[in-house]
Formats: structure tokens, C-alpha cells, sequence
């Protein structure tokens, strides 16, 4: 949430998130550490997507390639060592997660499973109660950025926001 909350502040200032704060009737408290009410984030980027005239799912997909950049500056030691781009993708379930469970162990984490459909092919199932599959298509976007991939992501055929139990996330690189 703190993130979310400095990136409106970075990007529209103090007086938006004081207008979102105000809209939403949230009190806008929120600490690094702390675990808030999925509703709380859903109203405020809501309300955010309607200050900037975009949708939801793009303002989301945004913020999921923003938070990779905050990511990589602060948590550099989960890149460092991967020359792989799909490799460092892999590692996200079992080695980010795992370790960001030691620091935050109320976190509630997406899940992740891989399948690696020839060298330059991974697909991904992405599972969460929060069904923000924007925000990972946004993370995986900056993560090929950040490793200098030109690749294409499509959103499968299966999606948690059609009453599927998982997104299908299919990731292409290209030479």
C-alpha cells in the first residue's frame, strides 16, 4: 500500500492522494510493514483510475511496472545472478517469495507455476485472491526490460477475473 501510496504522490502529488484519501473516506495510514484490506487498495485505484481517465487495468498494469523499478533498486540482490530472463521468472515462487515471507510473514503472496514451452517460450499460471493480473503482466513487462529481453506477454485464454482458477500468462522471447 505504501508503494502505491508514494507513486500517486510521485506522479500527481500530495493534493491527489489527499482528493483519493478524502473520496474513499480512508484514513491513508499505512506502513510498509502492514497488511490492509484488499477493499482499501480497490477503492483507492479506483478512485485514481477515475482522476486520470484511465482504466483500471491499465492504471494497474502501470503500477506493476513502476513497482518492478522500486524492486530492483531496493531488493537488487533478487536480480543479481541471473543472465537468464525466464530463469530470474522462475525464481520468483520459490526463492522472492520465500524470502520476502521472512521479512513481511502476513503477506499475502500471488502463486506462481512454470512451464517452459522450448527456450524461448515460458508460461506462467498466476493465482491470487486479488486477481491483479495487470499488475504481474506489468512486473513481467519491466522484468524483460530490466534484462534487455524484447519479448511479447498475452494474457491467456484463462483469466481469475473470468471465474478461471488461474491467468494464463505466455511469454515469448524474441532474438
Amino acid at each position: 500500500m505504501t508503494f502505491f501510496s508514494d507513486q500517486v504522490i510521485r506522479n500527481n502529488g500530495l493534493a491527489t492522494w489527499q482528493k483519493m484519501l478524502d473520496s474513499t473516506g480512508l484514513d491513508g495510514v499505512y506502513t510498509a510493514g502492514g497488511n490492509y484490506p484488499d477493499q482499501d487498495l480497490i477503492k483507492l485505484i479506483v478512485t485514481y483510475s477515475e482522476i486520470r481517465g484511465e482504466s483500471v487495468a491499465d492504471l494497474v498494469h502501470h503500477t506493476g511496472r513502476q513497482l518492478l523499478d522500486q524492486f530492483s533498486e531496493s531488493y537488487g540482490i533478487f536480480f543479481d545472478g541471473y543472465e537468464d530472463f525466464f530463469g530470474f521468472l522462475e525464481s520468483v515462487e520459490d526463492v522472492i517469495h520465500v524470502e520476502v515471507k521472512k521479512l513481511y510473514p502476513d503477506a499475502e503472496l500471488p502463486s506462481f507455476e512454470y512451464e517452459r514451452v522450448g527456450a524461448q517460450q515460458l508460461n506462467m499460471r498466476y493465482r491470487s485472491e486479488r486477481k491483479l493480473c495487470d499488475l504481474a503482466l506489468g512486473l513481467v513487462t519491466s522484468s524483460a526490460e530490466y534484462f534487455d529481453v524484447s519479448c511479447s506477454i498475452v494474457h491467456g485464454t484463462r483469466c481469475l477475473n473470468k471465474g478461471d482458477d488461474y491467468c494464463q500468462l505466455e511469454v515469448v522471447a524474441h532474438e
